[in-house]
C-alpha cells in the first residue's frame, strides 16, 4: 500500500468509529438519561433516528479527514494513539457543536468549533506519535516533500 494512502487511512479509520461512538454516547445521555425524545416517538425510535444521523456525520467527517490527510506533505505514519486522540477530539467537538446547533445557538456552536480547533492546534505537537516528531519517513522524506512544494 502506498505510504500516502496508509497515512490517510491511519487517520480516517479511527475518525469514523470515534465520531460514531462519541455521537452514540451523547445520544444515550440525551435521549436515555435526559429524556429528550421528539413527540410521537419512543426512546428506541429517537435513538435509531439520531444514530443514523451520527453515522452520516461520521462518514462525511471520515471522507474529509481522508482527503485532507492524503494531501499531507509529511506522510509519516502517526501512532494509533495519536490518530485515535485526534478522532475522539473531533467527535467531542462535533457533539458539542451539534448540541448547540440543535438548540439554535449558532454563536455557541461557532465558539465551540473555534475553541476545539485552537486547543488542538496548541496541543497536537506535544502528543506522542505526532507524524512530525522526527519519526523515520516511509517513502518520501520531509526534505524531498518540501522541495516538491516549490
Amino acid at each position: 500500500m502506498p505510504p500516502r494512502l496508509q497515512h490517510a487511512l491511519r487517520f480516517a479509520v479511527p475518525t469514523f468509529f470515534a465520531v460514531l461512538l462519541t455521537g452514540g454516547a451523547w445520544e444515550v445521555f440525551e435521549v436515555g438519561l435526559q429524556g429528550d425524545v421528539p413527540a410521537g416517538m419512543t426512546k428506541a425510535q429517537a435513538m435509531t433516528m439520531n444514530l443514523e444521523e451520527w453515522a452520516i456525520i461520521a462518514a462525511v467527517q471520515t471522507v474529509v479527514v481522508f482527503l485532507l490527510r492524503v494531501s499531507d506533505v509529511v506522510v509519516r505514519l502517526p501512532t494509533w494513539g495519536f490518530a485515535w486522540a485526534l478522532a475522539f477530539w473531533l467527535g467531542l467537538a462535533s457533539a458539542g457543536v451539534a448540541h448547540a446547533a440543535e438548540r439554535g445557538r449558532t454563536g455557541l456552536a461557532l465558539v465551540i468549533a473555534a475553541v476545539a480547533i485552537g486547543v488542538w492546534m496548541v496541543l497536537h505537537r506535544r502528543l506522542p506519535g505526532w507524524p512530525g516528531h522526527g519519526a523515520v519517513a516511509l517513502a518520501l522524506d520531509e526534505a524531498a516533500s518540501e522541495r516538491d512544494l516549490r
